[in-house]
C-alpha cells in the first residue's frame, strides 16, 4: 500500500475579533479570566424577541463602544462649564454642568440616559431632556444602569433601570425619563460629598430643604430664627428641644393647642389665660393640678358635670 503523502501548513500568524476581545490577546486574556461576552444586546432593539441577551463583538466601528486603555479627554460639545462627572454603572457617563443642567453619553438600553427612550448609544454628551421644568440638579450620582440626582426643589429623582425599586418611585418598572424618587430621602441617595450644614447651604439648600434631609431645629437654631423655624413646619416639642423656652413659642404663635403635647398646664399658666388653656381641652384633672380655684374654672366654663371627674363633692360645694 502507498503511504500517504504528509502535508506541510506554515502557521504564520493568529488574528481574533470575538465578543470578549478584539485581538487574540485581548481575547486569551478575557478566557483565561474567565470573562464572559453575554451581554444585553446594544446594536439594535431587541425588545421583540424573546430574548434579549447575545455575544456581540463590540468595538469593531467608530461609532460603537470600545475600551479606552490610556487616559482620554471627553469631547465637551456643550458650550458649558462641567462642575462633576460620574460613571460608576454599565456603560454610561453623566456630566453635571455648572447651570445645573445634566449631560450624558453611552448606552440607554433601560434609559438610563434620561431622554424619554430606550435602546441605542450616544457616543457624545447629549443633555437629559426629561427632567421637570424648572428644576435644576444640585447633585448627581449614577449606579448599575440607573441614574440619580438631587434637584433644586429638595426633591430626589431617578431613570433607568428599576427591576428592584431603586428608583423608590412605588413600581419596578424602568423609566426613561426621569421620575421622583418618592419614597427615598435626597440625603441618602446622593449628596455624599455634602458633609456639613455649610456645605449645604453654599450649594444652595432652602431652610426647608435641611429640614426635609434631616437636620434638628437644634442643628438649625443657630443659623434661622424661631420664625423661620416654626414656618417649615418644627413643631413645639422639637423647639423645645431646642431649647427655646415656652415664652418664646408663644411669640411666634404657638396655641394652647399646638403647645399640649410639649407642656403641661401648670407649665402653660405662666404664659396663657385659663380660656385660652381651656381650649387646648386638657382634661380637668390637668387643670386641676395647676391650682386653678374652682371658681375660676366656672367663670370660664366648666360645668359641675365636668368638674365632678376631679373633684369630690365636698370640694364642689
Amino acid at each position: 500500500m502507498a503511504s500517504k503523502e504528509k502535508r506541510r501548513i506554515a502557521v504564520t500568524g493568529i488574528g481574533m475579533v470575538t465578543p470578549v476581545g478584539n485581538t487574540t490577546e485581548e481575547t486569551w486574556d478575557a478566557l483565561r479570566a474567565g470573562k464572559s461576552g453575554a451581554d444585553q444586546i446594544a446594536s439594535f432593539d431587541a425588545s421583540g424577541f424573546s430574548t434579549m441577551i447575545g455575544a456581540e463583538v463590540k468595538g469593531t466601528g467608530s461609532t460603537s463602544p470600545s475600551r479606552v486603555t490610556s487616559l482620554t479627554q471627553m469631547t465637551n460639545n456643550t458650550g458649558k462649564t462641567p462642575s462633576k462627572v460620574v460613571s460608576k454603572g454599565i456603560f454610561s457617563s453623566f456630566v453635571l454642568m455648572t447651570d445645573g443642567t445634566v449631560y450624558g453619553c453611552g448606552r440607554n438600553f433601560y434609559g438610563e440616559l434620561g431622554l424619554g427612550g430606550k435602546y441605542g448609544t450616544e457616543t457624545s454628551l447629549v443633555q437629559m431632556s426629561t427632567i421637570p421644568t424648572g428644576v435644576t440638579a444640585v447633585d448627581i450620582d449614577s449606579g448599575f444602569y440607573n441614574f440619580a440626582m438631587a434637584g433644586s426643589d429638595g426633591k430626589s429623582y431617578g431613570c433607568g433601570y428599576n427591576s428592584y425599586g431603586q428608583l423608590a418611585d412605588n413600581s419596578t418598572s424602568d423609566r426613561s425619563s426621569i421620575v421622583e424618587k418618592i419614597n427615598e430621602n435626597i440625603e441618602t441617595v446622593l449628596l455624599k460629598d455634602l458633609t456639613t450644614l455649610t456645605a449645604y447651604q453654599d450649594a444652595g439648600f432652602s431652610i426647608s430643604q435641611l429640614k426635609d434631609i434631616g437636620y434638628s431645629a437644634t442643628e438649625l437654631k443657630n443659623d434661622y430664627t424661631l420664625s423661620e423655624l416654626k414656618n417649615v413646619g418644627y413643631n413645639a416639642s422639637e423647639l423645645e428641644t431646642a431649647n427655646f423656652a415656652l415664652s418664646e413659642l408663644k411669640t411666634v404663635g404657638f396655641t394652647t393647642t399646638e403647645l399640649k403635647t410639649t407642656f403641661t398646664a401648670t407649665e402653660l399658666k405662666s404664659e396663657f389665660t385659663l380660656i385660652e388653656i381651656k381650649q387646648a381641652e386638657y382634661d380637668v384633672s390637668d387643670i386641676k393640678d395647676a391650682s386653678y380655684a374652682i371658681v375660676d374654672l366656672k367663670n370660664v366654663g366648666y360645668t359641675t358635670t365636668e368638674l365632678k371627674s376631679a373633684y369630690s363633692p365636698t370640694e364642689l360645694k
